[in-house]
C-alpha cells in the first residue's frame, strides 16, 4: 500500500488510489499562475 490518504467522502476512489499517481507539488519557470496554469495544461 502506497499510504496516500483518502477522505471517506471518497470512498471509491480510496480502493483505486494504489493504483494512480498523485502529484503533490509542480515548479515552473514562469513566475506568474496564470501563464503556468495555460502551461501545466497545454504543455
Amino acid at each position: 500500500e502506497s499510504g496516500i490518504e483518502v477522505s471517506e467522502i471518497f470512498a471509491h476512489t480510496a480502493k483505486h488510489v494504489d493504483k494512480m499517481a498523485v502529484i503533490r507539488s509542480m515548479h515552473a519557470d514562469v513566475p506568474n499562475h496564470e501563464p503556468s496554469l495555460l502551461l501545466m495544461n497545454c504543455g
